[in-house]
This record gives C-alpha cells, structure tokens and sequence, in this order.
C-alpha cells in the first residue's frame, strides 16, 4: 500500500481511500452485508488507513455498519474515519439557502453527536459538510460550532465535499484557511477539478479527496454496462440520458489505449486520478473482497508516463 500526506496535516494517508457510499440501499440496490464487513476487513488488513462515509447514506446505517467492523480489536486506532453532514433542509438547492438554515450550530451539534454513536467513535478524524455554497463562507455560526467541537475532541480536521461539476465554488472557502480538505469528483471523463482547484490545494497544502475515479463504475465496466445495471439502479437514469452519446464515444477512445480488458481500464483510471500531485486520497466504492484486491494492485503499479497522461489528459 502507498501513502501520501494529508495536506498540511502531517497525517499519511493510503492513496487507496474506502468509500462506502455502495452500501446506501437506498441509491445502489441489496447487497451481502457479510461481504461487505469482509471488504471492509480485507481492505484494513492490506493497509488501507482512510475510509469516508456520511450520515446521509440510508439515513446514517451506513455509519452503523462501518462501526461495526471498527470494533474490532484494533482497527479503529489504525483507521482514519471521515464522515459527512447533509444540510439540515436538503430539498433545496445549496446556493438558495442562507448558510444558518443549512448548517446551524445546534444541528450540527447533535448531527457530530449522532455520527459518533453510530461510527462507536469518541472522535471522528474528518468532519466534512456534505454541501458548499460560497457564500456560506460570510453566514451563519457553522464555523464556529465546528471549532468548539475540534477544541472539545469530538472531530480532528474539517473539509467540505464539493457539488459535482462545481470543483470552483470550493476555490475561497480553500484561500480562507477555514478547512483541512476538500473532497471532489475527479476522473478521466470529468477533469475539470485539476484546472483551478488542484493547483490552489496545493499552493495551500489544503488536502484533495477525489471521490467518483471509475466514474460510479462506467470507467471499469466497458460500453454497455448500463444494459446489465437493474432497473432501480439510479445510474440507468443518470448516465442513460444525456451522458449516453458522450459516454460511448470516450469509451472508444479509452479502447484505444487499453485493450487488454476492462480491469485494465478501471486500473488505468485509478492510477490518473492518483497521478495529480495535489490528490491526497482516492476513494474508490467496493463492495466485495475481489474489488478490493482489484483496486489496491492497481494503486501500486508504477506511475503513469508523461506521455500516457497527455493522452488521457485529451479523453476529459
């Protein structure tokens, strides 16, 4: 396993993160919960040190499920945990909410509490907002209420998770010195994020989480993996519609370069979402012990060339 710095924080984290949002039933369907305590082992065992959850996945059993396998002897003392709060009203669009109906002190208070019991934590390591709106920055006591809870022990860093197609509304909140780390999609179909977002990061040593780098499984799945997704999948609906003519003309160009299979495409994927000097961690959704496997031997291979990342580069 390889580690990286988490920013400006001194902490290495693995580039290979856990992201659990798969296991929110509600988004991806049923799946073995023994499997995924197993995956979950499987990746600690083989070094993974990062995992990134959030209240508002199933309404926080996602949470549950995650603290079960982190009672086990010893794996929450070597595992950095990061959750996310959802916005007290989330029928609403961000950038229409004051940030004090969003996020008050008192909600998030109890929200920190709530996620603690469930994680069976005394102190998560990442306290993320699940939403950003720039203008949040000037309003509201969320800031406040965050550093009470850090002075008191309860969380160690704070980040905000970015609205996807938006890296560049994080761009003040990351100058203002306010947050540890942002968490973004960034994957070779959507590269958006290293233009402005990355670079600041960096100048900042604010630490980027990229989250979505198989791109909710289409990267690794080939080009007609909608056909063979069940029918409550909300990726038949997201990507079957004005993605579909853009996603088959990237999948062959991506053929191009790989074709050897689709385990190389996802590998292939994995290894430009890491190449970014700014990225800190890759979160990478697995449910089952072989995706884990899968994922770590992609972190580990060799870095991409100069020249395979201009080519991919050209995908985005």
């Amino acid at each position: 396993m390889q580690y990286r710095p988490f920013g400006r924080t001194g902490i290495q984290l693995s580039t290979l993160g856990y992201g659990t949002w798969p296991f929110a039933r509600d988004w991806w369907g049923r799946y073995d919960e023994q499997e995924a305590h197993r995956a979950l082992r499987a990746a600690f065992a083989l070094g993974v040190n990062f995992v990134d959850t959030a209240a508002a996945y199933d309404d926080g059993r996602v949470e549950a499920l995650l603290g079960r396998v982190l009672r086990a002897k010893g794996v929450a003392t070597r595992v950095s945990v990061a959750t996310k709060i959802p916005p007290l009203i989330r029928d609403v669009a961000p950038d229409r909410l004051h940030a004090q109906d969003a996020y008050p002190g008192r909600y998030l208070r109890l929200a920190v509490e709530k996620s603690l019991r469930m994680l069976r934590l005394e102190r998560v390591f990442l306290l993320q907002l699940h939403a950003w709106a720039p203008r949040w920055l000037r309003e509201g006591n969320w800031l406040e209420t965050l550093l009470e809870l850090r002075a008191e022990g309860s969380i160690g860093f704070l980040g905000v998770s970015v609205a996807d197609g938006e890296p560049d509304s994080a761009r003040e909140v990351v100058q203002s010195g306010h947050v540890d780390a942002v968490q973004v999609r960034y994957n070779l179909y959507w590269q958006e994020a290293a233009s402005n977002l990355f670079p600041l990061c960096e100048k900042t040593g604010v630490a980027v989480i990229v989250r979505s780098p198989l791109l909710e499984g289409a990267l690794g799945a080939g080009p007609t993996w909608l056909q063979r997704l069940g029918t409550a999948d909300w990726r038949r609906d997201f990507f079957g519609g004005a993605y579909s003519h853009g996603l088959q003309r990237f999948h062959g160009a991506l053929k191009t370069l790989c074709q050897s299979g689709r385990h190389q495409r996802a590998a292939l994927a994995l290894r430009f979402a890491a190449a970014h000097p700014a990225v800190s961690s890759v979160l990478v959704g697995m449910r089952t012990t072989t995706h884990v496997r899968l994922n770590a031997r992609a972190l580990t291979k060799p870095p991409l060339t100069i020249g395979m990342l201009r080519q991919l580069h050209h995908l985005g």
